[in-house]
């Protein structure tokens, strides 16, 4: 009964703070958890309230523009990794959503997403145990196969130009994760509190002093999925080979992204 009631109150608080449905895209280990963190202090939603996408995995990434139109105006909290589809355009203008993209340097993406494939019952993890570290990283650069089709993508690049349109994309609201995740993920206390005010303008709430605060002292830590959170973990990992490499596949992509100036990195 009190875990009802504590339900219900934080729904009523909610729906008292923001009006707005909620939808949240990223790519896999692209900050996915730290965004959904941000938004549940500024809202209060519990995580119990947020939702991903069905079935598993396609759902993640391919859906039917109808099911995207639902969830504008039907999602209290919609985390999922859908690849940008043009037929979801029409949609986006909806005063009763508020639509978010985070994105990440793919190279700590890449870590990020090789540590948790090794995690035992994970969906990946027979075929990425019997692989070595390095050998798993490469493979995440170059190939598509250790995904087996989840996400569905040939290489790094590819994977990340199924997101792109995002960023330009109409009333969507993009947050780079090296902004928001603030120093003690190795990034700036300035751009955090720059990114968690866009978070909430988007969202249409007054953001306070004290709620300001609240966040920023709360916002980085466990979740689920974290690890480390920390910001060039990459370089810890990175062989001269994966660098080559991923200069070959995805130089190009730093460089648009704004995490290199040129491929002398």
């Amino acid at each position: 009964m009190k875990k009802l009631i504590a339900l219900l109150f934080s729904f009523i608080l909610f729906q008292t703070i923001c009006s707005k449905n909620i939808i949240q895209i990223s790519m896999p280990k692209a900050g996915t958890h730290l965004l959904r963190k941000c938004i549940g202090l500024l809202t209060g939603i519990p995580l119990s309230q947020t939702h991903t996408s069905k079935p598993y995995p396609s759902g993640f990434y391919l859906v039917d523009p109808g099911v995207f139109a639902r969830g504008t105006t039907h999602a209290t909290h919609w985390i999922t990794h859908l690849f940008f589809n043009e037929e979801f355009v029409p949609f986006l203008n909806n005063e009763k959503s508020a639509i978010f993209f985070i994105y990440r340097d793919p190279r700590d993406q890449i870590i990020s997403f090789a540590h948790y494939m090794l995690r035992p019952k994970i969906y990946w993890y027979s075929e990425a145990s019997a692989l070595s570290f390095d050998d798993l990283v490469l493979s995440l650069i170059e190939s598509g196969k250790i995904y087996k089709n989840h996400p569905p993508c040939e290489n790094i690049n590819d994977l990340y130009q199924s997101y792109m349109p995002w960023f330009s994309a109409p009333h969507v609201c993009s947050i780079c994760f090296e902004d928001l995740v603030g120093p003690k993920g190795g990034g700036d206390l300035e751009k955090q509190i720059e990114s968690i005010k866009l978070i909430a303008d988007h969202l249409g709430i007054v953001l306070t002093d004290k709620k300001l605060n609240h966040v920023v002292s709360n916002l980085f830590g466990p979740s689920p999925n974290f690890r480390r959170g920390q910001i060039g973990d990459w370089k810890l990992h990175f062989k001269e080979y994966h660098k080559e490499a991923f200069k070959r596949v995805a130089g190009q992509l730093l460089i648009d992204l704004g995490y290199e100036k040129d491929f002398d990195w």
